[in-house]
């Protein structure tokens, strides 16, 4: 898995800690198509996931990383599995 772009700033450790901790090791998911950046605390997560449902988790996981302020969620997800359908 290739590591996606990410910005360097003086919020570079909640970028590490974003795309390391949470994205590539805590999710366990493909996370090549995700673009983190950090400005004043405020982590944008750009690109695409494969379900809509991790989205969701990166995001929440996200807002926990210490230094984080807030998350801006700019993910697109190549399949809607939010919505279970029993039959």
């Amino acid at each position: 898995m290739t590591s996606p772009a990410v910005s360097v700033s003086p919020d570079a450790p909640a970028v590490e800690a974003a795309r390391d901790d949470i994205l590539d090791r805590a999710l366990w998911v493909n996370t090549e198509g995700v673009q983190v950046t950090v400005d004043q605390g405020v982590v944008t997560l750009s690109g695409w996931m494969g379900r809509r449902t991790e989205t969701g988790i990166a995001v929440r996981m996200t807002r926990r990383v210490n230094g984080v302020v807030d998350v801006i969620d700019r993910l697109t997800w190549k399949q809607d599995d939010s919505t279970w359908d029993a039959k």
